[in-house]
C-alpha cells in the first residue's frame, strides 16, 4: 500500500509538469505568430485554449480522484495500525495471564508437596519415636501371655466297651478355661491354639483295649494294648495338634474293649493341655 501511494505521487508530479511546460510553449507560440495572422490564428489560439483547459479539467479530476484514493489508502494505513496495536495488546495481555496462571500453578504444587514431604518427615518421626519407646518395652515384658487351657479326667462310665464307642471320663479333676464336658467326655476348644492330648488306660486279664483320640469326628491318634493272664497292663498314648475355637476332642473304642478300673492301683485317664 506504501508503494502504491508513493507511485502515485510521482505520477501526479509527471503530469503537472508536463501540463506547464505545454501550456507555456502554446502561449509562447501564439504570441509570436500573433503578428503574422492575427485573424487566422485566433481562432486557432482559441480552439487551443479551449482543449488546453479541457485536458486542464480532465487533469484536475485525475488529480482529485488520486488525492481520494491517497486519502483512502492513509486511512485504510491508519486502521490497520490500530488493529495490528490492539492484536499485539491483546496478545501481550493473554501471555502475562498465561504466565500469572502458570506461576501460580507451580508455586500451588511446589506448596502441595512440600507439606506432604513435611507429614511424611513427621509420620517417620513419631514412628521411630514409638519404635524406640514400644520396642524396648515389649522385650522387657517378654511374649504376650497366653490364658492357661488344660484338663484332666478320669474313671470311664463303662469299663466293658463296644466297637465306635465313646469313653466317658466322669470324674474332673482338673478344668481350667472349663473345656471338658463330664457328662459327654468331650473337650471343646474355646482357645485357638497348639494343644497336646494324651490318654493311660489298663486292660483287664486277657482281654483287649483298643482306642483312638478322636478329632471332630477323624482319628488322631491310636493305640491297642493286651492284657495278658494273670496281669492287667497300662498304656500311654500321646498326640499335639492344632485347634481352632469350637474344634472337640474326645476318646473312643476301635474295637471292643474291657478296661480294669480299680481306684486304688488300676486308673484311666484322660489330659489335655494348650501349649502355645
Amino acid at each position: 500500500m506504501i508503494y502504491t501511494f508513493s507511485t502515485n505521487m510521482m505520477q501526479l508530479k509527471s503530469i503537472a509538469i508536463i501540463f506547464v511546460s505545454t501550456y507555456i510553449l502554446l502561449v509562447r507560440t501564439d504570441l509570436m505568430c500573433q503578428d503574422e495572422s492575427n485573424h487566422d490564428d485566433e481562432e486557432r489560439l482559441l480552439e487551443r485554449v479551449i482543449r488546453n483547459e479541457l485536458a486542464l479539467e480532465t487533469l484536475l479530476k485525475e488529480i482529485k480522484g488520486t488525492n481520494e484514493d491517497v486519502i483512502k489508502g492513509l486511512r485504510e494505513m491508519r486502521n490497520t495500525k490500530t488493529e495490528v496495536g490492539e492484536l499485539a495488546n491483546k496478545l501481550e495481555r493473554s501471555e502475562t495471564v498465561t504466565t500469572l496462571k502458570t506461576g501460580k500453578f507451580m508455586k500451588d504444587a511446589l506448596s502441595n508437596i512440600t507439606s506432604e514431604l513435611v507429614r511424611i518427615r513427621s509420620n517417620l518421626d513419631d514412628a521411630t519415636t514409638n519404635w524406640q519407646t514400644d520396642v524396648p518395652s515389649a522385650i522387657k515384658r517378654g511374649p504376650p501371655s497366653i490364658q492357661p487351657v488344660y484338663f484332666h479326667a478320669r474313671s470311664p462310665a463303662e469299663a466293658k466297651l463296644d466297637a465306635d464307642q465313646d469313653v466317658i471320663f466322669t470324674f474332673i479333676e482338673l478344668n481350667e478355661g472349663s473345656g471338658y464336658n463330664s457328662s459327654s467326655g468331650i473337650f471343646t476348644a474355646s482357645i485357638a491354639g497348639l494343644y497336646m492330648f494324651s490318654v493311660q488306660y489298663c486292660t483287664m486279664y486277657g482281654q483287649n483295649a483298643w482306642l483312638a483320640i478322636v478329632k471332630n469326628g477323624t482319628l488322631i491318634q491310636v493305640a491297642r494294648n493286651y492284657g495278658s493272664s494273670g496281669s492287667s497292663p497300662c498304656a500311654t498314648m500321646q498326640v499335639i495338634s492344632t485347634m481352632a475355637v469350637g474344634d472337640t476332642v474326645w476318646v473312643r473304642t476301635v474295637a471292643r474293649t474291657e478296661l480294669h478300673e480299680n481306684d486304688g492301683v488300676y486308673r484311666s485317664t484322660f489330659f489335655g493341655v494348650l501349649l502355645v
